[in-house]
């Protein structure tokens, strides 16, 4: 297995696996070469600043410095091949709700691996026990992402953000 592997996986489903991202990991050269293959412009059109120009080996280090602090990170990789295709952003809001973001790489868009891997997030909280709800924002015109969002039971909530619309799933609604 690959050297930035070496923590046990978070949570898994049938074609996905995901592991939490560690500081140290920006040492790793693969795992760098990685982040900047998933963090293209395309990709990060909408996200904020710090994720913009990522594009070469000391802006992706800085960036997994950064993401490292601000919340927990899941690497979200495609099972058997351990590709990493994504990113899972979970950040505290109150004692008992996270804010949530997302990512995949483009060549894994459009092929059912977004809704699998909210699904076996949604799942894992359930399991959990310590989540009451997911917040997650998505941009107005990110259709895809709001309704990903809706068929997997989020609800809309008012906004007071010309540009973003929240979403939120109470882990309690979850069958289970």
């Amino acid at each position: 297995m690959p050297a930035h592997t070496h923590d046990s996986s978070v949570f898994s489903t049938q074609h996905l696996v995901t592991k939490t991202v560690v500081t140290s990991l920006r040492h790793d050269s693969k795992f760098i070469r990685d982040v900047i293959g998933i963090l293209t412009p395309n990709v990060t059109v909408s996200l904020p600043p710090y994720f913009q120009g990522i594009d070469d080996a000391e802006k992706a280090e800085s960036w997994v410095k950064k993401i490292t602090e601000d919340g927990q990170t899941l690497a979200v990789y495609l099972t058997p091949e351990h590709t990493l295709c994504g990113f899972i952003f979970l950040y505290q809001s109150d004692n008992d709700e996270l804010h949530l973001g997302y990512l995949l790489g483009e060549t894994h868009q459009g092929k059912g691996l977004a809704k699998e891997m909210l699904g076996g997030l949604l799942t894992w909280c359930k399991q959990n026990k310590q989540v009451r709800a997911l917040i997650g924002g998505v941009e107005k015109n990110n259709v895809a992402s709001s309704s990903l969002l809706l068929t997997l039971g989020f609800y809309r909530t008012k906004s007071n953000s010309d540009d973003t619309d929240f979403y939120r799933f109470d882990i309690d609604s979850l069958a289970g």
